[in-house]
């Protein structure tokens, strides 16, 4: 009985490494996660001109891109894209004529699960202190301590480790990081 249960625990972690390829979600540099602008620009709190204005970036400024679909961005009724972004500590869109996305490569980044709007929490609640990582690794650089009880914003983007832990792309304190999920409590609304 002993060997079936090695057998079967060694087949299931075969195949979970094959269904998902984590080399390459390690190699995500967060940096690239940002909106550039050109210009100065209106943030929303819809992807359209009928958003109301919540705040401006002034030209030069960036801002933490937010994965809120697979496509990266809503498209309004002009054909323009808006990007969901941080903004302080609220959450907002902005043009695409006046903000850049950069590092789009992630775009075909199959390893980084983005989250739909239905199925992702708006925040994670931490059940414990909690290091925010630089990559979604438990070797990468600790960016900042997380206490226990505060909010991490989610910003979309999930993967697993070559441990098989769940890792999610957040904001907490305008510093972005990967935390492990096994550690909080998403919160829907």
């Amino acid at each position: 009985m002993k060997k079936y249960l090695t057998t079967l625990l060694l087949f299931t972690l075969i195949f979970a490494a094959l269904l998902c390829p984590m080399g390459r979600a390690e190699a995500v540099e967060v940096d690239e996660f940002y909106v550039y602008f050109e210009g100065d620009c209106n943030v929303r709190d819809e992807p359209n001109l009928d958003g109301a204005v919540i705040g401006v970036y002034e030209r030069g400024d960036t801002a933490i891109f937010v994965f809120n679909d697979p496509d990266n961005a809503a498209v309004d009724e002009r054909d323009v894209r808006w990007y969901l972004v941080v903004y302080g500590e609220d959450l907002g869109w902005v043009s695409s004529r006046y903000a850049v996305l950069t590092g789009t490569e992630y775009a075909d980044y199959e390893p980084l699960y983005a989250q739909a709007d239905w199925e992702r929490p708006l925040y994670y609640e931490l059940r414990e202190e909690l290091f925010l990582m630089s990559k979604p690794d438990v070797d990468s650089v600790v960016r900042d301590t997380l206490p226990e009880g505060t909010a991490a914003v989610n910003l979309g983007l999930f993967c697993f480790d070559e441990a098989g832990r769940s890792w999610s792309y957040v904001v907490h304190d305008g510093q972005v990081g990967w935390i492990q999920d096994r550690y909080t409590i998403g919160v829907m609304s």
